[in-house]
């Protein structure tokens, strides 16, 4: 999801079955390369464009008695992939970070993977489009059903992996 959020599949796309090696002048380090990835996700979630935007969007603390997540609503399949892809790319890298490195300067909880996780988790649940069910979608839903503890919200992952089976005939 990394490759397609920053376009380095384009090659793939329009015909070519090879992936371009870098340069042979190019000097960027591992970690140089995860800084600029993670600064391009970072970039993108805050400055998305409007219609990327969650609709309604819960605050963190309120509603966690009433259900197991508090919901993102959000107008369209296409904005809510978009999201939940920054989402899964910044656990990726969250998952690879280097260490010692302090990768918030603005909000404290985008450098937070247990909170991408939960964001992940209350789009899911809380937005029904039945072209929202793409294989990273589904791969992004098993990613985080091994993290929550909780019954209520393993309960609700159950239902979402239940209406994937439903709406897409993949046995799940």
């Amino acid at each position: 999801s990394l490759r397609l959020i920053h376009f380095e599949l384009l090659p793939i796309l329009s015909g070519f079955h090879q992936l371009s090696p870098p340069p042979a002048n190019s000097h960027l380090s591992r970690w140089d390369r995860w800084f600029e990835l993670w600064s391009r996700c970072m970039s993108w979630f805050q400055d998305r464009p409007r219609t990327m935007r969650p609709v309604l969007e819960s605050s963190d603390e309120g509603a966690r008695d009433k259900q197991s997540f508090p919901i993102d609503v959000f107008t369209s399949a296409t904005a809510l992939q978009a999201n939940l892809t920054m989402h899964v790319s910044a656990v990726v890298l969250l998952s690879q970070r280097p260490r010692l490195t302090n990768v918030t300067s603005t909000f404290q909880r985008l450098g937070s993977r247990s909170w991408h996780i939960q964001k992940i988790a209350r789009m899911l649940v809380g937005n029904h489009f039945n072209e929202q069910w793409d294989p990273i979608v589904i791969a992004a839903l098993f990613l985080i059903a091994k993290e929550m503890s909780h019954t209520s919200q393993q309960d609700a992952l159950l239902s979402c992996f239940h209406e994937v089976s439903l709406t897409t005939q993949i046995p799940i």
